[in-house]
């Protein structure tokens, strides 16, 4: 059965998280965790996004948005996605599994 839509909403509060493929690592350095925080600032300015929290794991993060303005998630869940990608020229393909 397929994933039921998402609903979108200015004000609206959304969980992302994105996880290693086999629970890999994919933050394995202090330079992939500030490239991921930069990644994620240039988000919420790009996307204007609010950022409640997030948290920063080796194998995987969690963030708690608020939009401002509809239409936001597909965009930037692509945006980090791609930005993930590049942390490490190391199996980048391999390494991130899921976006939600």
């Amino acid at each position: 059965m397929a994933r039921p839509l998402r609903i979108e909403k200015a004000g609206g509060w959304y969980h992302v998280s994105a996880r290693g493929n086999e629970r890999k690592s994919i933050l394995r350095d202090h330079r992939d965790r500030q490239h991921l925080l930069e990644v994620i600032a240039e988000m919420v300015g790009r996307f204007r996004v609010r950022l409640h929290c997030f948290a920063l794991m080796d194998n995987h993060y969690h963030l708690l948005l608020e939009l401002r303005e509809t239409n936001l998630i597909r965009e930037s869940r692509s945006h980090l996605t791609i930005q993930q990608l590049a942390l490490s020229s190391e199996e980048p393909l391999a390494r991130l599994s899921e976006s939600r």
